[in-house]
């Protein structure tokens, strides 16, 4: 008869610390225990010992710790798409996003309150949990800045190649490449980098330089082309010529048509051969602006302090012009001139009107004095029509007083 172990009651095959039994993992595994492989089969031979599982042991550090994970994971996911699937804000996607992850994040947060109340010191010792790696495309940031360093790479190397091969590595002739030059020189380097050093004689300039001469030479001896070709480095040193003259004479031609265009005679002035001068380079300048003698004279201090500011201004914050620095010194304390001189102008203008509202008053003080004797005049003119002065009775009074006095 054979015998079948049965697992124990008290265990639960859908108990979640059975997740945490793998050994070496950090994460769950993708398919729980089947009963199959805890019970032994009724096919099986009768003298294999039962096996009989033992209840796991129930980590909840473990448990916890997988369960933060995942969250984490879910809402680092949800905050990748609502960034890069271009959702309409404040609409149904994006609240949704908005929802969801409010929701995973209180989730999170009791896990966490959870974890803290947990054995610091577990028997059991787990694996720590590793976050995932940024997924999903490349933002332009980082392609630009990869981008950036794989050609501070190809510079560093072709600069060191250079240093290395400086006797193959060399320009022959002044002036842009052709393609087949610029053809030539990349398989070089390519050849170089990797370290093979086999049939590179044609792309060396100094060797096609060899040959080319020697092939020169079998012409002028009358070997090899019948054509009596010029050399490639001559033809190349009269094409930039001829260059340059058809150039010259377009400038001269575009100088005469000016000069007849705004009617200028006489003698020709010599032209200056070498650097200008700073006083000749604000001469050239054209004029225009203000009038005043002092304004005029203030005008090349002022551009070249504009044009400091403006250069430093451009430049990025973290380097520091001195001289930038004493321009802006210098049109602050211009400022300040001027804003004096405006308060002085100001206080003039203030002291003059007080002195015409003075004057005034004192003209007004004049014409009532005059309309009050004007007055006087009238009132004694009056008394006089009507008879004597009231003056003269009080003397006749005092004459009368004095006689009787007398008699007495």
């Amino acid at each position: 008869m054979t015998y079948v172990a049965r697992q124990p009651t008290t265990t639960k095959l859908t108990h979640p610390a059975l997740l945490t039994t793998t050994k070496g993992s950090a994460a769950p595994p993708h398919t729980p225990l089947s009963p199959s492989t805890l019970t032994n089969s009724k096919n099986r031979a009768s003298h294999i010992s039962p096996q009989i599982v033992q209840p796991p042991v129930v980590n909840y550090a473990m448990l916890r710790e997988h369960h933060a994970y995942a969250l984490k994971n879910t809402i680092a996911r949800l905050r990748w798409d609502q960034v890069n699937n271009l959702y309409l804000p404040n609409q149904d996607a994006d609240w949704n996003h908005n929802e969801m992850i409010s929701k995973l994040e209180k989730e999170l947060n009791d896990v966490q309150e959870a974890q803290k109340g947990l054995d610091k010191f577990p028997t059991i010792c787990h694996a720590p949990t590793a976050f995932p790696k940024p997924h999903g495309p490349l933002t332009n940031e980082k392609h630009e800045e990869l981008k950036e360093l794989e050609e501070l790479k190809e510079k560093k190397i072709n600069e060191q190649l250079d240093k290395d091969f400086s006797g193959i590595l060399r320009q022959l002739f002044i002036g842009p490449k052709t393609k087949l030059q610029w053809k030539r020189d990349e398989l070089l380097r390519h050849q170089l980098k990797e370290g093979d050093l086999e049939e590179i004689s044609m792309l060396i300039p100094t060797e096609n330089r060899k040959w080319m001469m020697l092939q020169q030479e079998k012409r002028a001896h009358g070997h090899g082309h019948p054509h009596n070709r010029k050399p490639y480095e001559q033809q190349r040193l009269e094409k930039e010529n001829r260059k340059i003259k058809a150039n010259l004479a377009k400038i001269a031609k575009e100088k005469a048509e000016e000069a007849e265009a705004k009617g200028e005679t006489g003698e020709k002035k010599q032209k200056i051969i070498g650097p200008l001068t700073k006083e000749e380079w604000h001469a050239s300048l054209p004029i225009s602006g203000p009038k005043t003698e002092q304004q005029a004279n203030l005008l090349p201090l002022q551009r070249a302090q504009r044009h400091a500011i403006i250069s430093w201004l451009q430049r990025p914050w973290g380097n520091y012009n001195e001289k930038a620095s004493k321009a802006m010194e210098a049109l602050a304390e211009l400022a300040k001139e001027s804003l004096e001189e405006e308060k002085i102008s100001r206080e003039k203008m203030r002291a003059k009107k007080g002195e015409q509202v003075k004057q005034s008053e004192n003209e007004k003080e004049k014409v009532g004095g005059s309309k009050k004797s004007v007055e006087k005049v009238e009132k004694d003119d009056i008394e006089k029509s009507r008879g004597a002065s009231p003056k003269k009775d009080e003397e006749v009074e005092k004459n009368n007083k004095d006689g009787e006095a007398a008699k007495a």
